[in-house]
């Protein structure tokens, strides 16, 4: 059980460092845009070398409208699922003999973020990314108890491709349109990581059901979250 806390944590670590938000789609607007979305992650400053060989340079993630998937080899695979319109995460620990299901709803981020605030500054500069023109915008994060805001980094957008906030509520809440482009600095602003679409395969079938949890999953309760993530009973030979 240890090995599965540790590698759950970590990938979704590197799910947060890489910028799990994503982008895609042709040139002319459809109502739900399906297909893959390949980005390049680039990590600079200083960065413990063995944390960042951990660290991954490269993602893909099936997008349907809202809704993204990425899937992760961690000694078994591991698939994290953002639904946006639903605003919830679901985590698919694919683990032999014990297929189980973590899901976070609305509430539990709108807990996590109490006192922070996101903001985005348009900086009235574009880039272009796989043929897309993408707005500039910075990003501040504010603690409201504390009354402190710090910028964070930046990002660019397009909202030729999707227009509105829903996909992006697990990251960069508020924040219109897909992000094609994120850089972020760490808290104590001595690293940096940079995430870059670089391919967009529309020609890839998405399968709704790719984003639903197959039945043979365990849903976890709060408790067992608690349990699995705090130490459980002892019975860490038992996964």
């Amino acid at each position: 059980m240890k090995k599965i806390i540790s590698v759950i944590a970590l990938s979704l670590c590197c799910v947060l460092i890489a910028n799990t938000t994503m982008a895609g789609g042709k040139k002319t607007k459809t109502t739900v845009f399906q297909g893959e979305v390949k980005y390049a992650i680039k990590y600079s400053g200083d960065i413990d070398p063995q944390k960042l060989a951990q660290l991954p340079t490269e993602s893909t993630y099936k997008v349907m409208g809202n809704k993204r998937k990425t899937t992760m080899n961690v000694g078994f695979p591991l698939h994290v699922i953002y639904d946006g319109d639903a605003c919830k995460l679901i985590q698919l620990i694919d683990y032999p003999g014990q297929q189980m299901a973590i899901v976070r709803e609305k509430a539990y981020f709108d807990e996590a973020r109490e006192g922070v605030v996101y903001s985005y500054t348009p900086t009235n500069d574009t880039k272009t990314i796989c043929g897309y023109v993408c707005n500039g915008y910075k990003i501040t994060v504010t603690n409201t108890e504390e009354e402190e805001s710090r910028e964070v980094g930046v990002a660019y957008t397009s909202t030729e491709l999707v227009a509105g906030t829903a996909g992006n509520f697990f990251e960069l809440p508020g924040l219109d349109g897909f992000p094609m482009y994120i850089q972020t600095t760490s808290a104590n602003g001595v690293s940096s990581t940079t995430s870059e679409v670089t391919a967009i395969n529309t020609k890839v079938k998405i399968n709704p059901a790719d984003f639903l949890i197959p039945s043979s999953f365990k849903i976890l309760t709060d408790e067992e979250i608690e349990q699995l993530f705090g130490g459980g009973n002892g019975d860490d030979d038992d996964f």
